[in-house]
């Protein structure tokens, strides 16, 4: 059985499924016309999900990416070939992005 490729590589798309948790992920984000997608590199020191406390120091940072970090694929062309996918998960993540 053949594999599919999800968006251009395999760690892509599971860097993808990683937003919100510790460590980096790729989010795909909306611009502010809340149509055209864009992807963020995110690092965060703790998850969305974790128990912190409220005077708890929280790192997060974020660059905004145009090319896969893994295989060089614009992610023009991901956006292209899977924009109503990441739509969806844009407008899941908003809440995540700090840019």
């Amino acid at each position: 059985m053949e594999k599919e490729n999800k968006y251009c590589c395999e760690r892509l798309y599971y860097t993808v499924l990683m937003a919100g948790t510790r460590g980096f992920a790729i989010i795909p984000c909306l611009k502010d016309n809340q149509k055209d997608i864009y992807f963020t590199l995110q690092f965060r020191t703790v998850s969305i999900k974790d128990n912190i406390e409220p005077d708890s120091k929280i790192t997060i940072g974020e660059i905004v990416i145009k090319h896969c970090p893994w295989c060089g694929t614009s992610l023009e062309d991901v956006i292209s070939t899977f924009g109503a996918e990441l739509l969806v998960l844009a407008k899941q993540n908003q809440h995540l992005i700090r840019l």
